[in-house]
C-alpha cells in the first residue's frame, strides 16, 4: 500500500512538471525516461543511487524552452538490474550514445549530478560530435572531488555512504546530500529507502568497479572546448567544490556558479534558481552561437 501511494504522488509530480514516462530498450534492457516539452533536446543524468526523479523538479523550468529528457542509468531507477552490463564511464558514455541513436538523435545539450556529471563529461571526452554545450552540477570526475566529507568517512571506515542497507542508512544519506530539507513525501521516502536496500549488494559491485576502472578526467588528460556551465553547492558533503580549477583546466570554455547554502542537489533543493542559471549560460553562451564552441571562454563566479 504504502509503495503504490509512492507511485501515485511520483506520478502527480510528474504530470505537475509536465513530464510523460516512457521507455525504450537499449541492447535488450529496458531504458525507462522521462519526457516533456519542445524545443533543442536537453537530456539530464541522475548520480550514483538516483533516478529520473532526481531532476522533476528542474525540468518544470526548463520544459518550456527545451525538449526534456531524463533516462534512468543501467542498474538504477526502473531501469534494468543486469550484474554483467558495465558501468564504467566509458560504458555508461556508449550507453547515452545508444539511447539518444534509440531516439534518432545526433546531437544533444548535456547536463549530469554527481556521477551522472561523469557521464555527460565522458560523453563529451569520447563522443564529442555528440554534445552541444554540458551542464555539470556537483559533478565528479576530477581527483579533488573526492577530498569530501563522505569519502574521508570512507578512508576512515570502509564504509561509503551510498550504499544503503538501512533504514537509518536512507536516513544519513538524505541528511548529508542536501543543506536544506528535502520535501519528499512519507511515502516516497519509503520506497526509495526500501529499493536502495534492495540494490544495495549491486550498487556496492558498481561501486568497486568505478573504483577500479575509471581514471579521472585529469588522468585522462581529457580536455573540451564545449560551452560548459559548472554549478556548485557551496555546503556540498558528497563532493568537494575545491575541484573547480581541475574543471576548469578540463573545460576551459567555462562559467562557474557556486550556490550558497545548498548541498550536492541544487536541482532539488532550489530548481527555479538552477533553472534560471542554467537558462541564463545558455542564452548568453550557448544559443547564440548555436551551441558551437566558439563561445566566449571567459569565466562568471
Amino acid at each position: 500500500m504504502t509503495h503504490r501511494l509512492a507511485h501515485f504522488w511520483m506520478a502527480v509530480e510528474r504530470l505537475r512538471s509536465g513530464l510523460r514516462q516512457r521507455t525504450v530498450c537499449i541492447a535488450g534492457c529496458k531504458s525507462p525516461y522521462l519526457e516533456g516539452g519542445a524545443g533543442p533536446t536537453l537530456i539530464l543524468i541522475h548520480g550514483f543511487g538516483g533516478d529520473s526523479y532526481s531532476f522533476i523538479r528542474v525540468a518544470a523550468h526548463l520544459r518550456r524552452r527545451f525538449r526534456v529528457l531524463i533516462p534512468d542509468l543501467p542498474g538504477f531507477g526502473g531501469a534494468t538490474r543486469d550484474p554483467a552490463v558495465r558501468h564504467d564511464m566509458h560504458s555508461q558514455a556508449r550507453h547515452l550514445t545508444d539511447f539518444m541513436d534509440a531516439l534518432g538523435l545526433k546531437t544533444a545539450h548535456i547536463g549530469g549530478n554527481s556521477m551522472g556529471g561523469f557521464v555527460a563529461s565522458q560523453l563529451a571526452i569520447d563522443h564529442p560530435t555528440r554534445v552541444q554545450s554540458l551542464w555539470l552540477l556537483d559533478a565528479l570526475g576530477c581527483p579533488a572531488a573526492r577530498e569530501s566529507e563522505m569519502f574521508r568517512e570512507f578512508v576512515t571506515t570502509g564504509r561509503l555512504a551510498l550504499i544503503i542497507r538501512t533504514d537509518a542508512d536512507y536516513d544519513q544519506l538524505i541528511g548529508m546530500v542536501s543543506a536544506k530539507k528535502l520535501l519528499l513525501p512519507r511515502s516516497v521516502r519509503r520506497m526509495l529507502a526500501d529499493r536502495a536496500k534492495q540494490d544495495a549488494d549491486l550498487h556496492s559491485a558498481i561501486a568497486e568497479e568505478l573504483a577500479e576502472k575509471v581514471p579521472t578526467l585529469t588522468e585522462q588528460h581529457a580536455h573540451t572546448q564545449v560551452p560548459t556551465l559548472l554549478v556548485w553547492g557551496a555546503l556540498d558533503r558528497i563532493l568537494s567544490p575545491s575541484c573547480i580549477p581541475e574543471q576548469q583546466a578540463v573545460f576551459p570554455n567555462h562559467a562557474v556558479i557556486v550556490m550558497e547554502g545548498i548541498g550536492h542537489l541544487p536541482m532539488l533543493e532550489s530548481p527555479r534558481t538552477a533553472a534560471l542559471d542554467y537558462l541564463s549560460f545558455f542564452d548568453s553562451r550557448v544559443a547564440t552561437v548555436g551551441g558551437a564552441s566558439r563561445a566566449d571562454s571567459s569565466s562568471t563566479n
